[in-house]
């Protein structure tokens, strides 16, 4: 299992509304940043990015982010 130097989360933008939202650790696009899944494993963080651009109809434009 591969550590990141920092840990992430995964962003995205909600589909309707346009507002930032992030992963939670139930896989649940939360409002606030600090409900969100902290990811410290490369191939999790990719992993779940990947599942989070398949979801056209709840978000758009999902990336990974630092967090410190």
């Amino acid at each position: 299992m591969s550590k990141v130097r920092h840990p992430k989360v995964v962003a995205a933008n909600d589909l309707i509304e346009g507002d930032a939202v992030w992963l939670d650790a139930e896989g649940v696009w939360v409002r606030d940043i600090r409900e969100a899944e902290v990811i410290w494993d490369d191939a999790r963080a990719e992993a779940l990015l990947k599942a989070a651009e398949k979801q056209t109809l709840k978000v758009v434009g999902a990336y990974l982010v630092e967090v410190h």
